[in-house]
């Protein structure tokens, strides 16, 4: 053998591979013609992530040698890994084929054609890898995913767990796995591969906030909650675990011990962080010895969450002299008239604020006192009477009944709002809360009624295609150009019922103390609890809640069912309501 292409063979097994290269570059300046010199070369190149740069080589040493069995395999490794699988595939098929011995010729094969979802024949040819190579990890994984994607979920999970116990590192294998069927829909199947992975790897505190996560989603609440514990216990500064056990907490029995673990929440998400962060320090009862001379309470996340905080600004008055609000632009003008605080300001207001400051979701945990020894009665928001009263004659054209002017008639003004905030709604924890306006539809069938549409931004372009856009007020085009935050107070404060998906309007319309009536998801936000028609954050809001997970035209067909019968209720109430006082 010559000398250079064995030094440039042992570099390689080395991983030096200037010297690699060097060596063969010498070579077959001497033998230009030599394949499995041009081979080794374009893996070098390959083995410095210039995987276009070995291609060639590998095309060269092919021409020397049509039959060449590394470089056959390799051509097609590399193809298959610039996203070049439809070309990858003949060379792999030619390696086979001569090959069939190679369990790294029907490995590479497996892989293009999964890429090419062709996921019969990449299971056909991963079960002839495995029979010549039966330790393979990465085979025995791609295994488990063609297994899924074949709808063999429960012999993928069998497969791994026997596989896991002869290799120890296949047990995150199985944890992945769980988390894989999981985004494919198969929530359950997903629990049972982590927790047969939790046998193998029963230290690993993701794990085990994965496997809460998905309990919780399933509504298995006393499950996920040991599962977060078990979480914190491994990891006690994981703010992940702690963050989940606490909304966990909240959302069940436990929820005296969830505010603790819900002030992590800064540390796990961005969006979670108050709108600003002042230089002064952060507000703390037990180091008050006297009331303070100016406390600034910070919003945070959503326009939604700010609305039902803002209630417990009055709680800080034993401990504040003068309190101020820190809220979004839109609210600036309602929070304010509401008269909750001394002052109500923007974030770049408060960004230099000196005293002492607290985000608003942390009132609970910060006076250690529940939500409900702590709340400003309802309704706590307030609307300007002329606003209001502008409204009230606009809208109220439209609610007399077609053909019935003459004896009075009067139809039930129903505000409609289906979709929140898409953002958010990338989490799990809210991933399912919205639905399509369509699927409303049967509101429009109850007689005596007239509908508004309140949805705002992302969704409200469903009801320029709705099937039964006829139904809605005649000022709907008014409504939909009214963006400031104290219209939208006011036209809400005209409807006679509010039925909405889990929204920052239902935390307006709370406040405000109108009727609501709130679409759920099975297994809603922590601020929802399990169960019950009831809610301690707002007396006027009627809980509906899915049966079946996604089961949206169950839930509608119940509150239609309800509806039906309360029509002439809710018309005696809009009949003794009295007006808001003017300015």
């Amino acid at each position: 053998m010559n000398t250079a292409l064995s030094i440039a063979r042992r570099a390689l097994d080395n991983g030096d591979l200037e010297l690699a290269e060097s060596s063969l570059r010498q070579w077959l300046h001497q033998s230009p013609a030599d394949a499995d010199a041009l081979e080794r070369l374009a893996l070098v190149q390959a083995r410095r992530g210039d995987l276009e740069a070995a291609l060639p080589l590998l095309h060269a040493a092919l021409g020397i040698d049509p039959d060449h069995r590394q470089a056959l395999i390799n051509l097609g490794a590399m193809l298959a890994n610039l996203g070049r699988p439809d070309e990858a595939c003949p060379w792999l098929e030619r390696a086979v084929s001569l090959y069939p011995d190679r369990a790294d010729g029907w490995g590479n094969l497996a892989v293009v054609l999964h890429q090419l979802q062709h996921y019969p024949a990449a299971l056909a040819a991963l079960e002839r890898a495995l029979a010549l190579q039966t330790g393979d990890r990465r085979l025995q994984r791609l295994q488990a995913l063609l297994l899924v994607e074949l709808e063999r979920p429960y012999e993928a999970i069998s497969r791994l767990r026997q596989a896991a116990s002869g290799d120890p590192d296949l047990w995150q294998e199985l944890l992945d796995l769980g988390i894989r069927l999981h985004d494919l829909g198969l929530t359950d199947l997903g629990i049972s591969a982590l927790h047969q992975g939790l046998v193998g790897r029963p230290d690993d505190a993701r794990a085990w906030l994965n496997h809460g996560a998905l309990l919780s989603l399933q509504g298995r609440l006393e499950e996920a909650l040991s599962s977060f514990a078990q979480a914190v216990a491994l990891d006690p500064q994981g703010a992940d675990a702690h963050l989940f056990l606490g909304i966990a907490r909240l959302l069940t029995s436990h929820q005296s011990l969830g505010w603790d673990d819900f002030e992590w929440r800064e540390r796990v998400d961005a969006s979670m962080a108050p709108l600003v962060t002042p230089p002064g320090p952060r507000w703390r009862l037990e180091e008050q010895k006297e009331p303070v001379e100016h406390l600034l309470l910070i919003g945070e996340q959503g326009l939604g969450d700010v609305l039902q905080f803002v209630r417990y600004a009055p709680s800080f008055r034993p401990h504040a002299r003068r309190i101020s609000l820190c809220v979004q632009e839109p609210l600036l003008g309602l929070i304010a008239r509401s008269g909750l605080a001394d002052a109500v300001v923007s974030a770049r207001q408060a960004v230099d604020h000196q005293g002492p400051w607290l985000p608003l979701l942390s009132s609970c945990h910060a006076l250690d006192q529940p939500p409900t020894a702590l709340a400003t009665p309802t309704p706590y928001l307030m609307v300007g009477g002329e606003r209001l009263e502008q409204w009230r004659r606009r809208l109220a054209s439209g609610t007399q009944a077609p053909g019935a002017q003459a004896s009075g008639t009067q139809e039930l003004l129903v505000g409609l709002h289906w979709q929140g905030n898409p953002t958010a709604e990338r989490r799990d924890s809210a991933r399912g809360r919205s639905l399509p306006l369509a699927l409303l539809e049967p509101l429009a069938g109850i007689p005596g009624l007239r509908l508004l549409s309140l949805q705002k931004g992302p969704g409200a372009e469903q009801l320029a295609c709705c099937s039964f856009r006829s139904a809605f007020h005649p000022a709907q085009a008014a409504v939909d150009d009214a963006w400031d935050f104290l219209d939208t107070a006011a036209i809400a404060s005209c409807c006679d019922l509010i039925v909405s998906a889990d929204s920052g309007l239902v935390h307006l319309a709370g406040g405000l103390g109108l009727p609501v009536w709130l679409l759920l998801q099975r297994v809603p936000d922590w601020r929802w609890g399990l169960d019950g028609e009831d809610s301690h954050w707002y007396p006027s809001l009627r809980l509906f809640r899915q049966r079946r997970s996604g089961d949206w035209p169950e839930l509608i067909a119940r509150l239609v069912d309800r509806l039906q019968g309360e029509v002439p209720r809710l018309l005696a109430a809009r009949n003794c309501k009295m007006l808001v006082p003017s300015d």
